[in-house]
């Protein structure tokens, strides 16, 4: 269904009437949206920073990347929808005290985050940042602290983080290498985060991130069409105005269907012989593979995000 026909899902905080009451506040949220009464910029905020091995990469090949696309000439919109530069809270400017206070202030239509995301039974999935290294320290930003105000109404939040969509029963990586804590407590289950964003009335209007351990293979060239084009793709999508949320996941869902071809000469016996694969590329295209799988959407898949925007003057014409 994911890759057929582009769905989201929606799962937002609280139990019983509670839970109702957010579902509806989500709901009435989306309306605003569309009548234009939820404005957003037509541009991105992205944070990132990197402490070690992984947010480094993630911070380099990754958000700086689409840091440098956002503002360069090639950046593809329809031209009533041009992007504004990009608010970047990276490096030591990347806590969540200035993240909480970009959000409260601002209003971009999407926001991106590189980080990690808390392995914590407690908290699953929150955002750590620059004072976070190795596992421990920092502020994360954690749905106890997301503020009562308005708070990136509007917009699109990407994490890019271990479990910032949410957790499964058993984490496909860790069992790939027969980590004896694979099985995850309280899975299966939506991360606190989102959930909480998605039920306040003045908060984002949907939520992508991942559901599993996300990994560098995500934008590491290992297959045609790796690197950071899949996320490109979505950002020239959502906040280019040419498609719905549903649309611009297009191109991270296809990384899925080449993780599949890839492994097809680690599982055949005869493609193996005539195409001999090394145990370390068969274990990178597994890891490729279960990778590729976690990326989830919470919200309306068939949002537009241009229907929320702040139009700039311009003929509604493909640049």
């Amino acid at each position: 269904l994911d890759a057929e026909l582009l769905t989201g899902r929606l799962d937002v905080q609280g139990q019983g009437a509670a839970f109702w009451a957010a579902c509806r506040a989500y709901a009435d949220k989306v309306v605003r949206f569309e009548q234009g009464r939820l404005p957003v910029q037509s541009g991105a905020l992205l944070y990132s920073f990197g402490t070690d091995g992984p947010t480094a990469d993630a911070r380099e090949y990754l958000a700086g990347k689409l840091a440098a696309h956002i503002s360069s000439p090639g950046f593809r919109h329809l031209p009533a929808f041009p992007p504004l530069p990009p608010t970047l809270l990276f490096d030591s400017g990347a806590t969540t005290a200035a993240l909480l206070a970009a959000l409260s202030e601002q209003r971009p239509a999407l926001v991106f985050t590189t980080s990690h995301g808390l392995a914590d039974p407690q908290d699953w999935g929150a955002l750590t940042d620059c004072s976070f290294v190795g596992p421990s320290g920092g502020t994360p930003l954690s749905a106890r602290v997301v503020p009562a105000q308005p708070f990136a109404p509007g917009a699109i939040v990407f994490s890019f983080a271990c479990f910032s969509a949410g957790v499964p029963k058993l984490s496909a990586l860790g069992f790939l290498f027969n980590d004896p804590k694979s099985e995850l407590p309280g899975g299966p289950c939506v991360s606190p985060l989102p959930r909480k964003l998605l039920a306040h009335p003045e908060g984002p209007i949907a939520f992508i991130g991942h559901v599993d351990l996300a990994t560098s293979g995500a934008f590491a060239g290992l297959l045609r069409g790796a690197g950071p084009q899949a996320f490109i793709d979505f950002f020239e999508w959502s906040i280019g105005g040419f498609g719905t949320i549903g649309q611009a996941m297009y191109s991270l869902r296809a990384q899925f269907d080449e993780s599949v071809h890839a492994l097809v000469p680690c599982l055949t016996p005869i493609v193996r012989m005539r195409t001999p694969v090394t145990p370390d590329e068969q274990l990178r295209r597994w890891i490729r593979y279960y990778d590729s799988q976690g990326y989830m959407l919470l919200g309306d898949p068939v949002l537009r995000v241009r229907d929320g925007m702040v139009r700039q003057p311009g003929p509604e014409s493909l640049q």
